[in-house]
């Protein structure tokens, strides 16, 4: 919606495509958009298969506002406990916040015994609460988090990777 009616979008003789998390069918150009119910589906069949039934997550507002929904179903699926105060949305610019968060949930006498990543951008502050909280890990909690590869987002912890190639979803647009 940003760039809406303006030359971005309107001047003639431009190539375009958008790079989006969903489809929008009104923008009038290509949209490529990564599968991020297959990410969740991915990473929550992960921790499951790790033996981890108690699960919260890190996710961003605006990821929250798009599959917030559909996590919450794909939890319910598999057989996952979580609680409101488990699913933390938060910023994804403040890493303080972000490791914050983390503590609080690794501090209370019903800690999970997995964490879901939902945003790379949020995974060096998690690793930073982690550590604070002393946690181990993967013993007391599995961590998979989000990954837009080839980059890693920095940690010190072990944490499974999962999302997207980057330069796959470069190549896509650039053919489209």
């Amino acid at each position: 919606d940003t760039f809406r009616d303006t030359p971005l979008l309107d001047e003639v003789g431009i190539y375009r495509c958008a790079i989006m998390s969903r489809k929008v069918d009104s923008l009038g150009c290509p949209i490529v958009f990564p599968d991020m119910t297959g990410m969740i589906d991915l990473a929550l069949d992960t921790l499951v298969q790790r033996g981890r039934r108690h699960v919260a997550t890190l996710i961003t507002l605006c990821v929250y506002g798009e599959v917030g929904d559909y996590l919450r179903h794909a939890m319910r699926n598999r057989g996952i406990t979580t609680h409101d105060k488990w699913m933390q949305i938060v910023p994804h610019d403040i890493p303080d916040a972000v490791r914050n968060n983390v503590l609080m949930l690794m501090n209370g006498p019903d800690r999970p015994d997995g964490l879901f990543i939902v945003d790379d951008n949020l995974a060096e502050g998690a690793s930073s609460g982690l550590v604070m909280a002393g946690v181990n890990v993967p013993r007391d909690v599995e961590v998979v988090a989000h990954c837009n590869f080839p980059w890693l987002a920095p940690s010190v912890l072990p944490m499974q990777r999962v999302g997207f190639d980057t330069r796959q979803i470069m190549e896509t647009a650039v053919n489209v």
